[in-house]
């Protein structure tokens, strides 16, 4: 098993992106370099590229608002959240509960059929 590496792109930057075909994979190539060392890199804020992680080491990133944030507990990126915005933290971990809720409820639906 090898490494996954998420990237975020706002699709309203699509005409951007189109217009700079040649160089998006090397901007995603150095962004996911720069994101190891920084914990994320984003280019401009049209495209977010999180730090890669092994393929075993379980992520949970919630999509909400215009981002997507990663909530494992037991990140970097975790720990700065907690301790210098742990209100926006709350929220995501709320979607996330909310969500995971709502999964269980319609597994169980679906297991009466």
């Amino acid at each position: 098993m090898g490494f996954l590496t998420t990237i975020t792109i706002r699709n309203d930057s699509w005409h951007q992106i189109d217009n700079n075909k040649e160089k998006l994979w090397d901007t995603i190539k150095n962004a996911n370099q720069k994101a190891h060392r920084n914990n994320m890199a984003s280019i401009g804020s049209d495209i977010i590229v999180q730090p890669s992680y092994h393929a075993d080491d379980h992520q949970l990133f919630v999509h909400f608002g215009n981002l997507v944030q990663n909530i494992n507990p037991w990140t970097l990126e975790f720990d700065n959240l907690l301790q210098n915005n742990p209100n926006f933290l709350k929220d995501a971990v709320s979607i996330a509960e909310e969500m995971v809720k709502e999964a269980k409820r319609r597994i169980k639906e679906h297991e009466k059929q």
